[in-house]
């Protein structure tokens, strides 16, 4: 990795000044109070009307597909069966992760696929930070790295979609550090074929790369949206010709305003917040991030904008229901608690909170 030096010493929070520190304590200290105050997992889990369906009717699709049937037909066979709305085009997944499955000589090869990508990002870390970090950070690390791979041991998750454009996303971030520029737009791009809430990563790492002028590389970003544009299109059709009446291609029912209750929510669908207390999760989630937004190098300026768009999504878009939609970003967000405790060390010392005034001498 070429662009910076990985872990600085120095982060974004060394340079505030003071009020706008302040501020951003103030900030942070209030959304954790807010998140404890109004996030219940149980009154959000008590609301999953198709709990456990979803990777039933991914499989039976799959299965159909298998012994010769077309995607679409057997989607529109399962999601009728299932008794899923098929109005809008939005409720039928893109067909290319149940081709690929099913063109798999034995599903176990996917399988194994999936658990060797969702092990990577791993890897990477430690290549990472083998000089930069004490062995016990590193460890650590790997540590809050194992939710992808956790996941991939469960059986049958790896016919969730979500699940594999979550490890994608993650592949595509840490290969992107280090210096596999185009491995990770491949990894991306195809993230975003198998969901289209993959495009949110896609246009930021494509906003990126324009700021720090890599602007082939933003090329290529462009041909993958236009390239997911086009499919999009495609799709549309096919589903409205083998459901034989007009398709919506509406978002109407997903924008339910939920606010930062529900975005806590997918936050919690990380294995190990998942079974901790919900206010753990409130206060553990705000201060994850401040450490992901302290790491300012190119690799943490990718992982905290993209743990924070999913996160503003989803104030915004999601039903109660769609917590899983967490498992596309949440393997993310756990490894920001290393780099916590010095960002609020540094907000603080900007903040002249404990330590004086925060003066800095003329260079």
């Amino acid at each position: 990795m070429n662009d910076t030096a990985l872990f600085k010493k120095r982060n974004f929070f060394s340079s505030l000044p003071v009020w706008p520190a302040r501020f951003l304590i103030a900030g942070i200290l209030l959304v954790m109070a807010c998140g404890i105050f109004v996030f219940d997992l149980s009154a959000h889990l008590s609301s999953q009307g198709k709990e456990g369906l979803d990777l039933e009717c991914y499989k039976r699709i799959v299965e159909r597909m298998r012994i010769g049937e077309g995607y679409y037909s057997a989607a529109h066979a399962e999601l009728t069966r299932q008794g899923y709305p098929i109005q809008s085009v939005f409720n039928w997944r893109l067909p290319f992760l149940a081709w690929a499955l099913g063109n798999m000589p034995n599903l176990m090869i996917a399988r194994l696929i999936a658990l060797c990508l969702s092990f990577i990002p791993l890897w990477i870390w430690l290549e990472l930070s083998r000089n930069e970090l004490s062995f016990p950070l590193r460890a650590a690390g790997c540590v809050l790295l194992l939710g992808g791979p956790i996941y991939g041991f469960i059986d049958n998750v790896f016919f969730a979609h979500e699940f594999w454009c979550g490890i994608l996303i993650a592949f595509s971030i840490f290969s992107y550090a280090k210096g596999w520029r185009w491995i990770s737009v491949t990894s991306g791009i195809a993230a975003l074929m198998i969901r289209e809430l993959a495009l949110p990563f896609v246009m930021l790492m494509l906003v990126l790369s324009c700021i720090e002028r890599k602007f082939r590389e933003t090329g290529f970003w462009v041909g993958g949206v236009l390239a997911f544009c086009a499919m999009m299109i495609l799709h549309f059709f096919q589903v409205n010709a083998i459901t034989e009446h007009d398709q919506i291609a509406s978002i109407n029912a997903w924008v339910t305003f939920a606010g930062w209750k529900f975005s806590l929510g997918t936050a919690s669908m990380h294995p190990f917040l998942f079974l901790l207390p919900p206010s753990f999760t409130a206060v553990v989630v705000p201060a994850a991030l401040l450490g992901l937004l302290g790491w300012n190098d190119v690799l943490g300026r990718r992982l905290a904008w993209t743990v924070i768009t999913y996160l503003v999504l989803f104030l915004f878009i999601g039903q109660s229901f769609n917590l899983y939609w967490g498992v596309i970003y949440v393997n993310l967000l756990p490894i920001g608690i290393i780099f916590a405790g010095r960002s609020m060390r540094n907000l603080f010392r900007s903040a002249g909170v404990g330590g004086g005034m925060n003066l800095r001498p003329k260079k």
